[in-house]
């Protein structure tokens, strides 16, 4: 294995293009070694992978993937309103953003057109936002184990630090929705100015607009918000 990167499917390849090939359907990419993507962003996934899932490969321990410093977005499932149906599942894995995707550019570690699933091991931590879904139709769903952690938001964009549910609600369908069974989102933070206000539609760690939320489990806990809500804010929810 020593001179492999990923792995496609279980199967150890020679570089990331040999595993966008093996992309089909349910698969899987793993990471053999940390990772940092240059000039990539977002990648999105291929339109022929019905449900991929991306982890560490078993036995090396956890990985890191992350972008450069002109990143805006880490990973895309899904290119628009009518592309909703597939599938992204993080596990193992931690996805580190970059300072870039903060202040107005509005970036963030995920963005999902499609449905979003955060399983155990899965730590998306120093981006912008963590996930930003906001199209009709697309979902994110947490569970136990997996963490968000240290993003930062500010400037104009000062809304949903750790997860971003709905906002533009683009396309018509289902409202865009986010359940969290379980984990743990803390330590994100908005840095909002005196009149950057809850009711204003800022702050709020978990930002819910036009769209649902579903907490049965986990916490939200340890948030900071300057002037605004620092754990949830269900503005227009």
């Amino acid at each position: 294995l020593a001179n492999r990167e990923y792995a496609a499917n279980g199967v150890p390849v020679h570089d990331f293009d040999e595993a966008v090939a093996l992309m089909k359907g349910e698969c899987t990419l793993e990471l053999l070694k940390d990772q940092t993507w240059k000039g990539k962003g977002p990648w999105n996934v291929p339109q022929t992978a019905k449900k991929l899932t991306v982890k560490s490969f078993a036995g090396c321990g956890t990985r890191t993937l992350k972008g450069d410093d002109t990143t805006r977005y880490l990973l895309q499932i899904g290119t628009g309103s009518t592309d909703t149906n597939r599938t992204l599942r993080i596990e193992n894995l931690i996805l580190q953003g970059t300072p870039y995707m903060s202040e107005d550019r509005q970036g963030c570690i995920i963005y999902g057109y499609g449905r979003v699933e955060l399983g155990a091991g899965a730590i998306l931590e120093k981006g912008g936002r963590g996930v930003l879904a906001e199209v009709a139709g697309s979902s994110v769903l947490m569970e136990e184990g997996a963490v968000i952690r240290d993003c930062y938001v500010y400037g104009s964009a000062n809304y949903g630090s750790a997860v971003l549910i709905g906002k533009s609600n683009f396309g018509a369908g289902a409202r865009p929705n986010f359940t969290m069974n379980g984990g743990l989102i803390t330590n994100c933070v908005c840095e909002c100015s005196s009149s950057q206000t809850a009711k204003d539609g800022y702050g709020g760690a978990v930002y819910v607009y036009t769209a649902d939320f579903e907490m049965n489990g986990g916490r939200i806990v340890g948030n900071i918000c300057t002037n605004a809500a620092a754990g949830i804010n269900n503005y227009n929810g």
